[in-house]
C-alpha cells in the first residue's frame, strides 16, 4: 500500500508515545528499547493497546535504538532494531486476524438471517400448500367430470347408475341436534317434485358458499 496514496482519501491514526508510556505502565526507569530483547511480550502488550484503541499505524520501539543510548556495538543494535520490527508485525498481524474473524462472524450472521428467513419463507409456503391441499380435497366434488362413467359403490358387478348423490355435512351432527335437523327431501305434501328438486339445488348451492365463506 503506498502511504502517500493513502492519506489523500482516509484519515490515518497513529499511536502515541511509547517510551514515557512504557515507564508509566511498568512503573520502571528502564531503557525501553532494551524490552525489545529482554521484555518483548511487554512491548507487543502496548502495540496491541494502542491497534484495540483505534490506530492503524503503529512505530517500532527504536526511538533510542543507537550504539550510545545501549550501549552496544552495531550488531547488537541491529539486532534490537530487527527485535522491535517483529515485535509490532506481530501484534499488527494479531490486530489483522482479529478484524478478520470479525468480518467473518458478521458475514455468518448474515448467512444465519438469509437462512432462517429462507426457513420461514419455506414455512410460510408449505402452510399454504397444506391449506389449499385441503381445499382442493373438500372440494373435489367441484372437479368431477359429469360426463365421465358412473361407478357403483355397493359392488362393481353393478350396472351404471343413472343418477349421482351428493352427501354434504358442514356442522358436526349430534344426539341433541336431532330435534333441529331437516331433511333436505322432506317437502310439504303439496310440493311437487320439480318444486322438492329446486329446493336440493338452493340448499347444495348454499352449502357451496358457505364452504367458501368459510376459507
Amino acid at each position: 500500500m503506498n502511504l502517500r496514496e493513502y492519506l489523500k482519501t482516509t484519515n490515518l491514526i497513529t499511536d502515541g508515545a511509547f517510551g514515557t508510556y512504557f515507564a508509566a505502565k511498568y512503573q520502571t526507569q528502564d531503557i525501553p528499547e532494551l524490552a525489545n530483547i529482554t521484555a518483548t511480550e511487554k512491548v507487543k502488550k502496548i502495540h496491541e493497546e494502542y491497534l484495540n484503541a483505534g490506530a492503524k499505524f503503529i512505530r517500532t520501539n527504536t526511538f533510542a535504538s543507537n550504539k550510545e543510548t545501549l550501549q552496544e556495538d552495531f550488531a547488537e543494535v541491529e539486532k534490537n532494531i530487527q527485535a522491535a520490527v517483529e515485535i509490532a508485525r506481530d501484534a499488527a498481524a494479531k490486530d489483522s486476524i482479529k478484524g478478520s474473524l470479525n468480518v467473518l462472524d458478521k458475514s455468518l450472521s448474515v448467512l444465519d438471517s438469509t437462512s432462517s428467513m429462507r426457513k420461514a419463507g419455506r414455512t410460510m409456503k408449505d402452510t399454504m400448500d397444506n391449506e389449499w391441499n385441503d381445499m382442493e380435497d373438500d372440494n373435489n366434488f367441484l372437479n368431477m367430470d359429469p360426463n365421465a362413467e358412473k361407478v357403483s359403490f355397493t359392488s362393481d358387478e353393478n350396472a351404471e347408475p343413472n343418477t349421482l348423490q351428493i352427501i354434504m355435512r358442514t356442522e358436526e351432527i349430534s344426539v341433541d341436534d336431532d330435534a333441529e335437523l331437516l331433511d333436505a327431501e322432506t317437502a310439504k305434501a303439496d310440493v311437487n317434485p320439480l318444486e322438492r328438486m329446486w329446493n336440493m339445488l338452493v340448499q347444495m348451492v348454499r352449502a357451496i358458499i358457505e364452504i367458501f365463506k368459510n376459507r
